[in-house]
């Protein structure tokens, strides 16, 4: 079963053609990558899917209903929920205020400085659970800003489960980080999208990266889904090679 599915999506900003007749369909629990060169219009299509900007034409639809123009906060509402290539950290707070207050912000109490935090075990039940999960409980009193690059994006992560994802979408997790944390971040995916049982859709240039984890890999060039296919089918696609990967892969 599809629990994402877009059909002849189709967007332009002016004369410009971002989303070209755009159809896929991701099955529920896929591990998947989306790849191309910049401008391929990676980022509208994620803007799209998640209610940031609405498609002049086609549909979007998640498990099996018709969400396409659906706001964001009801997306996430119903599952869909977005991590983005620049972390949105209230950065002066420490890791657990901030997962704590999305957790709470979620789920729709009230947030009052004033009231005890054990008012909200189940809360922060939650709250240890995902930084356990994610490696961050022995970094719980820092303070946001000053994490390393790395763990901060890995914050934006445990934010966007407190919002119980159905699918997550990731937008370049590894952007801007050492070789190292790239390492690391890999294998976190993984571990989240194997521990949480998510549909996990990812924006990546690490090729790596994409060709180590990705069960799917589809590939946008100028606003159009040139192929869909496995590492190895990716990888040997004529099509691809010439627009984005170049023959050094062969």
């Amino acid at each position: 079963m599809s629990i994402l599915e877009l059909t002849n999506v189709n967007k332009h900003f002016g004369g410009l053609h971002v989303s070209k007749r755009i159809s896929m369909a991701i099955p529920e629990g896929e591990l998947s990558a989306i790849i191309g060169p910049n401008g391929a219009g990676k980022t509208t299509l994620f803007n799209q899917v998640t209610g940031y900007i609405t498609p002049d034409s086609g549909s979007i639809h998640f498990n099996g209903v018709d969400v396409t123009g659906m706001k964001p906060e009801r997306l996430v509402k119903m599952g869909v929920v977005r991590a983005f290539q620049v972390a949105s950290l209230f950065y002066d707070e420490t890791v657990y205020d901030n997962i704590f207050m999305a957790a709470v912000a979620f789920h729709g109490k009230n947030w009052n400085v004033l009231a005890s935090k054990d008012s909200y075990q189940e809360v922060d039940e939650q709250c240890q659970s995902i930084m356990t999960k994610l490696g961050l409980r022995n970094k719980a009193k820092l303070k946001a800003f000053e994490l390393s690059h790395g763990d901060q994006k890995v914050l934006d992560i445990a934010i966007a489960l407190t919002m119980q994802p159905k699918l997550l979408l990731l937008d370049e997790p590894t952007a801007g980080m050492s070789p190292d944390e790239r390492v690391n971040m890999t294998q976190l995916i993984k571990a989240i999208h194997r521990e949480f049982k998510l549909t996990t859709v990812f924006v990546e240039h690490d090729m790596d990266m994409v060709f180590g984890i990705a069960d799917v890999i589809r590939v946008l060039v100028q606003g159009e889904l040139i192929a869909e296919g496995n590492a190895e089918e990716i990888q040997k696609n004529l099509a691809v090679i010439d627009a984005y990967l170049g023959h050094e892969v062969l």
